[in-house]
């Protein structure tokens, strides 16, 4: 169902003027993702004293 919602041409022309990237993932995937960059950028982050405001 992913597959065809993606390859609609509506939704390819309106990713295109977002310039959107839509990437079919499993589910765990952007989790996997997140804490991958956690993993990376937690300790520069903690190093260089980078507080949100």
């Amino acid at each position: 169902m992913a597959k065809t919602a993606l390859a609609d041409p509506d939704l390819i022309k309106r990713k295109g003027e977002f310039s959107a990237t839509i990437v079919a993932s499993t589910p765990d995937a952007p989790k996997t993702h997140v804490s991958d960059d956690i993993a990376r950028w937690g300790p520069i982050v903690k190093d260089a004293n980078i507080r949100l405001d």
